[in-house]
């Protein structure tokens, strides 16, 4: 206990400490915000629907385009699609998420042409297979339409992109939530 009676150890070991405390309560804080963001993905904001939600519709309308496609077209034409919304029912992350939804999209546009040129397909099913790609297509204007993106974007500006943050999250590792992009 002797080197505790020494002032100037005394200061460094305060200061040391303070320095720890300072740097957990950066990352803590840090931390609850950047989850605050990445809640909106799932939640909405201001009280809006989450990117995570419409994405789930997307889904839904997918699969109905895909049962009534099949009834048409071979595996080889539908496969892609049923593969594409089963991936982005189990996606875990916000990027896979997005990549599975623009596979997703990708798998419906090919069956467009097929759909346009079926002579075989009954007019129910033809406005029924309309009527379900409209549907997609004013879920992903709404997902555009999101603002979760943006936020991400203030969150980096506002609160990593400033002194002394900026150096606490690239001394320990914190970034933002990730885009939906």
């Amino acid at each position: 206990m002797k080197i505790l009676k020494k002032p100037f150890v005394a200061i460094i070991i305060v200061l040391i400490v303070a320095l720890v405390f300072s740097l957990v309560g950066i990352k803590l804080s840090v931390t609850r915000q950047a989850e605050k963001v990445e809640e909106l993905f799932y939640t909405g904001i201001d009280g809006g629907t989450g990117i995570d939600t419409y994405l789930h519709n997307a889904g839904n309308e997918a699969k109905v385009i895909h049962y009534t496609a099949i009834q048409y077209f071979d595996e080889e034409y539908t496969d892609g699609l049923r593969d594409a919304y089963n991936n982005l029912i189990e996606a875990e992350t916000i990027e896979e998420k997005f990549k599975y939804n623009q596979d997703m999209l990708t798998e419906i546009e090919s069956l467009i042409p097929l759909i346009e040129m079926e002579v075989n397909m009954n007019s129910y099913d033809s406005i029924y297979l309309e009527t379900h790609m409209g549907y997609m297509d004013d879920i992903q204007k709404m997902i555009d339409r999101n603002t979760y993106n943006e936020k991400v974007a203030e969150f980096e500006e506002e609160i990593l992109g400033k002194f002394p943050v900026n150096l606490v999250a690239s001394l320990l590792g914190l970034e933002a939530p990730e885009y939906f992009a």
